[in-house]
């Protein structure tokens, strides 16, 4: 695999830590998938449903070990943007990975800006030995990665628009909005949606194993 700056990985690149990563995800079958990448990468997963449990996780006894989070933006409940709104209040930073935009899940920018931009993952690892070394280390780091290859804008705001139309007319509210919403952009983009979704899998995992192998360098 390469990463976005070309680094080449191997399989020995991946050496034994006790790295733990927070999957934030509400599909079952993505927050698998998620697994099983961090885990291949030598990872520790752990995995909360919606920005709830995740909130929980990082008050309680185990948020003080979580290194990084992969976040979702469309969730039931609390979702990614307000999840974001709420780290500041546990001193967690938000870094844009080569963005000074909140990416969008399908689109690059959902038109929320990041306050902290890095260009690449030497920054990163300069920042968490930075938090290390002045004991601040005792939160996780949020890196907002957005999809290289979007989903056209235009359909993606057609789908968008008439999927909240039938979700409308379909009498579906509350937490049942977003899942109706996933799936309506699963048919109705006849697999772009799917496309992107594998594509943002594969560079947040990429993204997390360049991350642990410059920790340990």
């Amino acid at each position: 695999m390469q990463g976005k700056a070309g680094a080449e990985i191997s399989e020995s690149d991946f050496i034994s830590m006790s790295q733990r990563v927070l999957i934030i995800e509400d599909e079952p079958a993505q927050r698998r998938i998620l697994e099983e990448m961090v885990k291949r990468f030598g990872f520790e997963a752990i995995s909360a449903e919606d920005g709830h449990r995740a909130m929980e996780l990082l008050a309680g006894a185990q948020g003080a070990t979580i290194n990084l989070a992969i976040l979702d933006l469309m969730m039931p409940g609390m979702g990614g943007l307000e999840f974001l709104e709420r780290l500041e209040t546990f001193a967690v930073p938000v870094l844009g990975y080569g963005t000074n935009a909140f990416p969008g899940f399908y689109l690059t920018e959902s038109g929320y800006d990041v306050e902290h931009r890095v260009d690449s993952v030497e920054e990163i690892t300069d920042i968490w030995r930075n938090r290390f070394e002045l004991k601040t280390d005792d939160r996780a780091i949020v890196v907002a990665n957005p999809v290289v290859n979007q989903m056209d804008l235009a359909l993606h705001n057609q789908i968008l628009d008439s999927g909240l139309k039938a979700a409308e007319e379909n009498h579906i509210t509350g937490k049942a909005v977003t899942p109706f919403l996933l799936e309506y952009f699963h048919t109705q983009s006849k697999g772009e949606s799917l496309r992107v979704n594998i594509d943002i899998i594969k560079a947040n995992s990429h993204l997390a194993a360049l991350i642990a192998i410059s920790l340990n360098k």
